[in-house]
């Protein structure tokens, strides 16, 4: 995970203390310190709304339901946990 999402992920109010790597994992730059979940804390962090992830190709996507069985959408990312994470910040979307 790159220093832009782990940021995202910490102003979407994901919790900047978990499992992690040796549970002190974090992305350090002279802006801040910023926690890089697994991708176990992040599926969890996304409560019921999560519904799947897939790869195709060399893209992974979510699935996800948010209000209603009509009100749906995905994300993609390089990785299981950057498309995860986009989902996150989607969901947790500061107005």
């Amino acid at each position: 995970m790159d220093y832009n999402l782990a940021k995202q992920l910490k102003e979407a109010g994901f919790p900047q203390r978990g499992t992690g790597f040796n549970s002190d994992w974090f992305i350090e730059t002279d802006e801040g310190k910023y926690y890089v979940p697994t991708l176990s804390e992040l599926i969890e962090a996304c409560g019921d709304e999560f519904r799947n992830l897939t790869k195709d190709n060399e893209i992974w996507s979510t699935n996800f339901i948010q209000g209603s069985e009509y009100d749906y959408g995905e994300t993609e990312g390089k990785t299981p946990e950057e498309a995860v994470a986009k989902l996150y910040i989607k969901l947790n979307k500061k107005i």
